[in-house]
């Protein structure tokens, strides 16, 4: 698989950092949560441009850890919502809202959210149980409490875990942050 994004920086005083995510994240993320980890306050300016069609969950929450220590430190980071995302790249759009990054969003970008699924042959299943005995629905619903309640409602959750889609388009993802952020200026 080639790398699940792509980052252009451009110097002057400042470092004015654009990460693109166009992809399926996995675990090839170490450039990037290396820009991430070594981003200063005040220098570095983050722009995440995100299209992604979903990914690994646990990279994806590595990714938002790694992202909300650098928010934590005052790092300048704005989030373009550029396309539709799906899956785990909805939830973690999710968290970079509630995080209080300022927001991008394109007329032709959408979230969507759907029940995890496991593919072992020509068997799916909705349900499988992690080594640990942790149900990988349990998790998934955790992380959308956690990371996606209140954009989406908790009725919106049950829905999903009961295998319904939900999708969240641009005018209404508007709305449900400006119920969020009372700086409506943070939202384009």
């Amino acid at each position: 698989m080639s790398n699940p994004f792509y980052i252009a920086t451009t110097e002057s005083v400042y470092k004015d950092h654009h990460v693109y995510l166009y992809d399926f994240v996995d675990s090839e993320m170490t450039p990037l949560l290396q820009l991430f980890n070594t981003a200063e306050a005040g220098v570095d300016s983050i722009h995440i441009h995100i299209a992604s069609c979903g990914g690994d969950t646990t990279a994806g929450r590595q990714l938002l850890y790694t992202i909300q220590n650098a928010v934590s430190s005052g790092v300048n980071i704005q989030l373009y919502l550029d396309a539709e995302c799906h899956s785990m790249a909805s939830v973690f759009v999710c968290r970079l809202i509630l995080l209080g990054i300022p927001l991008h969003i394109s007329d032709i970008f959408f979230l969507m959210f759907h029940c995890v699924r496991a593919n072992y042959g020509e068997e799916e299943s909705i349900h499988y149980t992690m080594e640990d005995g942790v149900s990988s629905l349990a998790i998934y619903k955790t992380m959308l409490l956690h990371y996606c309640v209140p954009i989406l409602t908790l009725d919106e959750v049950e829905r999903i875990m009961k295998g319904e889609i939900i999708r969240v388009w641009p005018s209404e993802l508007k709305e449900r942050c400006s119920k969020l952020v009372p700086d409506e200026e943070t939202i384009h």
